[in-house]
């Protein structure tokens, strides 16, 4: 992995303050499984269940996954690990969605966001 910014600079708080905000904007898609089935055409766009949303929350764990082990914090690399084998296999993208897969993404979202909030209050 390549090494991002020194832990507890203004890049670093920086980095982790944009990589909240994109969570918590992961957080407010629904939840819900709708009755349809969405397809990329689709112009319902702001549910968890499409395969999009999950891309752009592994795009994050990973940057998560940089900033933690930068920072010496591993105690989450276990589970940001279990979640690439759990939802980035093929597997995964060519079934539906389950309503306990998007709990188990938003129970590590979640602990992800405490986590990088609780980093960047140690000074």
């Amino acid at each position: 992995m390549e090494k991002g910014p020194q832990p507890h600079s203004a890049e670093y708080d920086k980095r982790i303050s944009r990589l909240i905000e994109r969570l918590r904007e992961k957080q407010s898609w629904k939840s819900e499984i709708p009755n349809e089935i969405l397809s990329g055409a689709s112009p319902i766009k702001d549910y968890k269940v499409r395969k999009n949303w999950w891309s752009g929350l592994a795009q994050d764990f990973y940057s998560v996954k940089q900033i933690l082990a930068d920072s010496g914090n591993t105690s989450l690399l276990p589970e940001i690990d279990q979640f690439f084998i759990t939802f980035g296999t093929d597997e995964f993208y060519y079934r539906p969605t389950t309503k306990e897969d998007i709990e188990k993404a938003e129970m590590l979202i979640n602990k992800v966001i405490l986590e990088l909030e609780n980093s960047q209050n140690i000074t």
